[in-house]
């Protein structure tokens, strides 16, 4: 289950790297189900 829970998170996560984060210059903006994102992934990623 924990890595499940792992892998979903990582691949949400890769999407919103690729399409917001690994072109970001000064500046990003983010709604309210990416930021829910990133904290699932850092979540889980530090308690795996």
């Amino acid at each position: 289950m924990e890595k499940e829970l792992s892998t979903k998170a990582e691949h949400l996560f890769a999407n919103l790297y690729h399409q917001k984060l690994e072109n970001a210059r000064y500046s990003i903006s983010l709604n309210a189900d990416e930021l829910f994102t990133l904290k699932k992934y850092l979540i889980v990623s530090s308690i795996s």
